[in-house]
């Protein structure tokens, strides 16, 4: 069916762009050339005076919904435009995805789009690929609500647990790297991170380990000296991990009187995701900027529990911890977890 067709496959996301061009190096009915960014695909079919037939869009909650000189856009929406030049358009969709304020779709906006295009929408309830109880998914969608539930159970397929230390944290994820791979610890971004060469450190008091480096043309998690740094959301969306250890920094805190997490924006130092843009007003950028670090931490929770069976070793996966105090102080059910930090 698809045979003599021009179809491509666009991700917002270097990391993952990466792990595409490796797959289409030993399958020779996939075309590097054909796995591109959004920018880069608008701006070959315009150039060559390109007329695709399919374009699938993974990680469809990354495109920029504004113009982004940075990043060399100069058009109002990647999302419409890939649609003017594509037949047909899939695109792969999370609203609890969207990681940046120049990527961010309120409900309203996002249902008039696709109204507009008469576009047909499927909702994705399962996944395969999940191996966790449906109550460690259901906290985990708690706490993304701010939420403050008792920590479940472990599973016969799944290990969660609070650390006491960061000391334990670190210790158990490099003891995991060595007997399974792919084992490594992650945080929010609530500490300084510029890309100036220099090397900054996750949590000097605690975890004291270097950010990620991205400078090879290895994905972060599969390099082996990454098990010495700390992955942000932008090295671990989209990607399955073995075990995990997760850092909540101090931008996520929580508030007893009203037993939920409290969003404090002005202590997220992704600076670059709250770029503002001139059609949100000051309300809504302010709960577009809560929504992105509640975002944020929902991407590093997902990556808890998304195990792909065909590349591990072991058959157990584990998520630790590294909490604020105050967050385990809100439940006796949690108290003999252990402190926290």
């Amino acid at each position: 069916v698809l045979k003599g067709t021009d179809n491509y496959l666009l991700v917002n996301h270097s990391e993952m762009l990466k792990t595409y061009h490796t797959m289409a190096e030993s399958l020779p009915n996939l075309k590097k050339n054909h796995m591109l960014k959004p920018t880069s695909f608008i701006n070959k079919t315009d150039n060559q005076k390109l007329h695709p037939d399919i374009v699938i869009v993974d990680e469809a909650h990354l495109l920029l919904t504004k113009k982004d000189s940075y990043n060399s856009f100069h058009y109002e929406n990647q999302l419409e435009e890939i649609i003017k030049r594509a037949k047909i358009t899939i695109c792969i969709f999370d609203p609890k995805q969207v990681l940046k304020i120049k990527s961010y779709w309120d409900q309203d906006k996002l249902d008039q789009f696709q109204k507009r295009y008469n576009a047909s929408r499927f909702e994705l309830k399962d996944q395969l690929r999940m191996k966790s109880s449906p109550q460690i998914i259901q906290w985990i969608n708690d706490i993304v609500e701010k939420r403050v539930t008792p920590i479940p159970e472990s599973t016969a397929s799944f290990e969660l647990q609070i650390m006491e230390t960061h000391d334990a944290l670190k210790n158990k994820i490099f003891s995991l790297d060595k007997k399974e791979g792919l084992s490594r610890i992650i945080s929010t971004f609530d500490y300084v991170h510029k890309k100036d060469g220099a090397s900054y450190l996750v949590d000097p008091g605690g975890i004291n380990l270097p950010w990620n480096t991205t400078d090879t043309k290895r994905t972060w998690a599969e390099r082996p000296d990454t098990i010495s740094e700390v992955g942000s959301i932008y090295t671990v969306q989209g990607f399955d991990l073995n075990n995990v250890g997760v850092v909540i920094g101090p931008s996520v805190d929580y508030d007893p009187e009203t037993d939920q997490l409290v969003i404090d924006i002005d202590k997220y130092e992704d600076k670059g995701a709250f770029t503002g843009r001139d059609d949100m007003n000051q309300e809504l950028t302010k709960k577009a900027k809560e929504t992105i670090i509640l975002n944020s931490l929902n991407v590093l929770m997902l990556s808890l529990i998304h195990i792909s069976e065909p590349t591990r070793l072991g058959m157990i996966s584990y998520a630790v911890f590294c909490l604020k105090k105050k967050l385990t102080q809100t439940k006796q059910t949690n108290a003999s977890e252990g402190i926290i930090e």
